[in-house]
Formats: C-alpha cells, sequence, structure tokens
C-alpha cells in the first residue's frame, strides 16, 4: 500500500520534500469533499506546499493541479483566491466538479515525475479538519499503482475540460 504518512503537516512536508528532488512534472488534484478541505488551503503547512509548488515552476517543474469540487463551491472565495495566484505563478489549474465523477475518480493524490505518488488514504478522512482523526497518506513507487492513479489523473483532466 505504500509508507504511511500521517497528519496534514507531514504530509505536506512529505510532498514539498518529493517536489524539491523533481525535475519535469507534478500532477496533483485537491479533493474537497466538504468546506473543511476547501479552507485546509488556509493551513501554514499548506501554504508552505503551495510555496514549492511556485518554486518549483521557476525551476521549469509543469504542475498540472485538479481541484475536484461540488458544483455549490465552485465559487467559494478561497478557492477562487487560490485558482488565480496558482494561474499567475504557472500553474496549470483545472477544475472537476465532484457531483458528476464516478466514485473511483474522487482520489486526492500528487505525481512526481511519474516516479512517485503520494495518494490520500480512502479509509481515513481526507483533508477535512472537521474530523478526530488526522488525514492519512500514502508515498509508494510502486510502477503498477502510479500507472493506475495516472489514468485517473488523465480521466480527471478529460472531465474538468468539459
Amino acid at each position: 500500500m505504500g509508507v504511511p504518512i500521517e497528519g496534514a503537516e507531514k504530509i505536506c512536508e512529505a510532498m514539498t520534500n518529493l517536489l524539491q528532488n523533481t525535475h519535469h512534472s507534478l500532477e496533483v488534484t485537491h479533493l474537497c469533499v466538504d468546506l473543511a478541505a476547501i479552507e485546509r488551503i488556509q493551513d501554514e503547512a499548506f501554504q508552505n506546499w503551495v510555496e514549492a509548488n511556485y518554486e518549483a515552476v521557476t525551476r521549469g517543474v509543469s504542475i498540472t493541479r485538479i481541484f475536484i469540487v461540488h458544483k455549490s463551491d465552485l465559487d467559494h472565495s478561497v478557492l477562487v483566491q487560490v485558482e488565480a495566484r496558482m494561474r499567475s505563478k504557472g500553474v496549470n489549474v483545472l477544475v472537476c466538479c465532484l457531483d458528476d465523477l464516478r466514485p473511483r475518480l474522487r482520489e486526492d493524490f500528487s505525481i512526481y515525475d511519474g516516479e512517485h505518488l503520494v495518494y490520500m488514504d480512502r479509509a481515513r478522512v481526507y483533508w477535512s479538519s472537521t474530523h478526530e482523526q488526522e488525514p492519512l497518506a500514502r508515498r509508494t513507487e510502486s510502477r503498477e499503482k502510479i500507472v493506475d492513479y495516472k489514468n485517473i489523473f488523465e480521466s480527471l483532466e478529460n472531465a474538468a475540460k468539459k
């Protein structure tokens, strides 16, 4: 399943560390299952991760980020501001409607140069801070797992372009 990473701060730190060694591409999603998952974007740890994204773009890393959001939350002020800032910093930002997605596409993950994958463990909470448990992610270099998630990413890209 991959090496477990527990807690929002540790997850963001692990993703930042992987990104610092990324040379070509980052494909990343943010699954906004509720308002708390959207507001998590404002947390210091998450902001540090986002700043690492901007630094990576300046190094020539191509970043595509897909926000997976309920229709009712598409105009949430935090999302609108973050999307605009990311675009202005050179991040390719797409938005995919959560309401219309098949369950297997409702994933929160990041793929670094097609070699490393960090994904949120579906058995636990996602980024939402409304739960008692800390979020749990897993890191893996499993080729099979990475290919599965690359296919999910491509499906999400196609859904976002509609």
